[in-house]
Order: structure tokens, then C-alpha cells, then sequence
């Protein structure tokens, strides 16, 4: 069984939340079976961002009205996936560029309530844009290639909306409801197998040759990116050189990026990767002798560099390499399986009792002895000033200052925009003005009584002069 799925979010930014949800279930036939779709209300602790709103066109008062509390809405998807899963076996979560945005999400969700989201190995994921360029790249001849420009740069678009309108799919713009885009990915992939006689259920996004060991030079077909009026092509090559496996997946080192960055502007572990085979799209192909010779000089430098000797021969460091110091939220797998369980107790226990809340904070502290122990205790921080009836001032402003004022939990600082600012953004756009259209004036109006409230709410006044 396929279950298709699409959000809609406050944020791009894993901090944020899922506002509306999704999920059809098809037959391999495509043929629709049943469906859950639903709208969560914001938490206590979370601004929705004013470009996210713009696009989904949510009316947030509206949604705090109607939409469900954020972990009843966990409970629900999660009960639905286990059902189609129990009734049917092995099933594929089904998504346009799921795999690199949805499905976070979707884990984050489901993981801070205390849900394991993995269904003992029996959910896979199969990413519709990984499809739909396998595809394009195989048949080029025949493909609809949508030719965008922005910024003086030309390139081929992949977004789901150019492809539905480049098959005749849809022919206006994209409405970014959950349902809708389910239903238009639905209406693509039958599209795509009609057309190039390749089924979803044949399609593999890893692909590599028999004869992939250690040192190999394999090739991939990929998305040209040009550069400022550089002709755009419809795919490119990217080398790749083998270092090792790991399990059932792999650890390359992209040649090609090497060679383009050689004035050492990014670090030499930038250019590995390591190649998940329920999330990545990799169809590698061997590359000929006079290829192989070109990069002969590249490799022998690459070969000489401690680390990628070392990662030659433990691969699995480069897990220890990678490890980042971003709020728990960007990576929240790192909780463990075990932390889910124990997180699932005291979140239940929490949200029946919010009254016993530093009771349980104590035992937590006592018990901690390990950095997943400290990841525990953030996230069941967070379902406190989320669930609890009325959260201590001072306990919410530990989380809101450095989420909207400082932007200290952001991973990437150089993208936050502080309260403040996004408050006199807002100010011009409930106005009239030529960048508004009347319908977004009333969009934003709504955000905009929802952060007068939160502010007032949460005594966030001053830091907003």
C-alpha cells in the first residue's frame, strides 16, 4: 500500500510545527482506499512565519479555533499509520520531496509525544521528486522540462507545481492545501506511469553498480544549477569516489564538488556524504576509463588526506565527525528508541497531571546521566510549556527569548528575523500596499491579532520596543 502525505508548516525550520496535515492511502493501483486529514492549533510557544503563512494561506485565528491540540494530533496520525500498516504489511509513506522536508516533520512529531515513528522497519519512503527526476533524466527526449528564471539565472524547475502544469495536471498556481497536494501528486505519478511506462512500485532511488567497492569512480545524472548567465542543461554529471560501506548504505566523496571548491572555501568533509537508503536518491553508474583517467591527479590528493585515509578504514567515524550542537528539535533522532518510550510515560503522565510537572522535572535531573538523559528533559520541557493549563512566565521565556528575540536555537543565524522585525513586516502588510493582494491583507491581519495576543500573552512587550 502507498500512503501519500503533505503538510503544511509554520516554519521551514524544524523548530516549527505542522499546521495541516494529509494522508490518503492508495492501493499500488492508485486507487484510493481511505484517508485521515486534519489541523493542528499552534502550541503556546510557536510564531508561525509570516512567508509560510503567505504561502498556505492559513487563517491561524481560524485554525486556533477548529484545529486539534498538537498532541492529540500526534496520537491520531500515529494510531491511523499503525492501523494500515497491521492491516496490510510492509506499507511506503509517499510524498513530493518528503524525504528532505515532510518526513522531518513528521518524526518530530511523532518522537516529542513519545511515538516511534520508524513501525518496527515496515514503513519506507518513496520521494515523488526523486521519481519524477529519475524520470526526466532517463528521458529526456520526452520529459516536459519547465525552464525557470530567477536572478538572472536560468534553470529547470522540479517544484511540483511547474511539473503538474508541464503535464497539463493542473493549470493554475499550486493552492498549498495538504489534501489538494496529496491529490495532485497522486494525479502525477499516474501521469508518469502512463507516460514512461515505469511503475512507483519498480522504482528503486538507489541504484548502483554490481561492481561498487572502495576507490570506484561512478557518475550520476543530477540537477544543473548555473550560474549567472551560464546556459542551463537539463542534467549534469556528479563523480563520485567510493570510500566504504556502511551496513547497507555508503560513504562517497563528491569529485566533482572537490574540484569545483579546490580553494579550500568549504572543508574537505563537506564533500562526503554518506547515503541513507530509505531517504537518499542515488543512481550511480561506472564510469569509462578515459573518465576514470581525468581524475587520476584529484584522487591521489583526496588518498593522501588523513581523514579520508581514516574514514578508509572506519567509516563509521564520520558519524562522530558530524555531530553538531543544534537544539534538539533539528535533530531529534538522537533522542534514542529507548528515550521515546520513557518520554511517551512522563509526557502521559504530565498531561493528565500538569499540576505534578517539577515533581517529575526533579526525578528527571536526579536520574540523568547521559546526553540523551539531557535531551529527555528538553523535550519534556518543551510538552510542559505546550500542555501545561499555565506555564510559569519565566519557564516560557528560557524557550522564547533565544527562539524569537536572540535566535540562539537557530542552527543557521544568518536566516533569523527577531520578533520585532516580523512585527513591522506585518504592520505593512495589513495595510494596503502594491506588494498585497487584498486576500493576504486578511491573512495577515489574522497572524497579526495571533502576535499581539502571544505577546501580551507572554509579557514580550519590552523586548519588542
Amino acid at each position: 500500500m502507498f500512503i501519500f502525505y503533505d503538510f503544511e508548516t509554520s516554519s521551514r525550520e524544524l523548530l516549527g510545527q505542522i499546521l495541516t496535515y494529509a494522508f490518503i492511502v492508495t492501493d499500488l493501483n492508485l486507487n484510493i482506499q481511505t484517508e485521515l486529514c486534519g489541523h493542528i492549533r499552534l502550541n503556546k510557544t510557536q510564531l508561525p512565519e509570516i512567508d509560510a503563512i503567505l504561502t498556505n494561506k492559513i487563517d491561524v485565528l481560524n485554525l486556533q479555533q477548529h484545529g486539534d491540540l498538537e498532541y492529540i494530533a500526534a496520537e491520531k496520525i500515529h494510531k491511523f499509520l499503525s492501523k494500515i500498516i497491521n492491516e496490510n504489511g510492509r506499507c511506503e509513506l509517499v510524498g513530493f520531496n518528503s524525504n528532505s522536508f515532510d518526513l522531518a516533520f513528521l518524526r518530530n512529531l511523532l518522537i516529542k509525544y513519545g511515538l516511534n515513528p520508524y513501525f518496527m522497519g515496515k514503513l519506507g519512503n518513496k520521494d515523488i521528486l526523486h521519481y519524477t527526476q529519475s524520470i526526466a533524466f532517463n528521458f529526456p527526449d520526452n520529459y516536459p522540462w519547465t525552464l525557470q528564471t530567477k536572478d538572472n539565472r536560468s534553470y529547470y524547475s522540479f517544484k511540483l507545481e511547474d511539473t503538474c502544469k508541464s503535464f497539463n495536471i493542473i493549470n493554475q498556481d499550486q493552492s498549498h492545501d495538504a489534501k489538494e497536494d496529496v491529490l495532485i501528486t497522486i494525479s502525477l505519478v499516474k501521469t508518469l506511469q502512463s507516460e514512461f511506462n515505469t511503475l512507483l512500485t519498480n522504482f528503486n532511488a538507489i541504484c548502483l553498480p554490481e561492481n561498487l567497492t572502495p576507490m570506484s569512480i561512478s557518475k550520476q545524472k543530477t540537477r544543473h544549477f548555473p550560474n549567472k548567465n551560464e546556459t542551463a542543461q537539463k542534467f549534469t554529471n556528479t563523480y563520485w569516489l567510493t570510500i566504504n560501506k556502511i551496513k547497507n548504505a555508503y560513504l562517497l566523496f563528491n569529485l566533482s564538488k572537490f574540484k569545483e571548491n579546490n580553494t579550500n572555501t568549504i572543508s574537505f568533509i563537506d564533500n562526503i556524504r554518506y547515503i541513507n537508503p530509505n531517504k537518499h536518491f542515488l543512481h550511480l553508474q561506472n564510469s569509462s576509463l578515459t573518465e576514470q583517467k581525468d581524475w587520476t591527479e584529484i584522487i591521489k590528493d583526496i588518498s593522501e588526506n588523513n581523514l579520508f585515509k581514516e574514514l578508509s578504514k572506519n567509516p563509521e567515524h564520520y558519524f562522530d565527525l558530524i555531530k553538531k550542537d543544534w537544539d534538539i528539535e533539528y535533530q531529534i533522532t538522537e533522542l534514542g528508541f529507548a528515550h521515546i518510550d520513557t518520554l511517551k510515560t512522563i509526557s502521559t503522565k504530565l498531561i493528565k497531571d500538569p499540576q505534578n510537572y517539577l515533581n517529575q522535572l526533579s526525578e528527571l535531573i536526579k536520574s540523568r546521566k547521559t546526553t540523551k538523559d539531557n535531551y529527555l528533559i528538553q523535550l519534556f520541557n518543551r510538552n510542559y510549556l505546550n500542555t501545561h493549563p499555565n506555564p510559569k512566565i519565566e519557564h516560557l521565556h528560557k524557550y522564547l527569548i533565544p527562539r524569537y528575540i536572540t535566535g540562539e536555537l537557530y542552527r543557521d543565524w544568518d536566516n533569523f528575523t527577531s520578533l520585532p522585525q516580523n512585527y513591522e513586516r506585518l504592520e505593512y502588510l495589513t495595510k494596503k500596499n502594491e506588494d498585497t493582494t487584498e486576500k493576504d491583507s486578511l491573512i495577515m491581519l489574522s497572524l497579526k491579532k495571533y502576535y499581539d495576543h502571544f505577546i501580551k500573552e507572554n509579557e514580550l512587550s519590552d523586548y519588542c520596543k
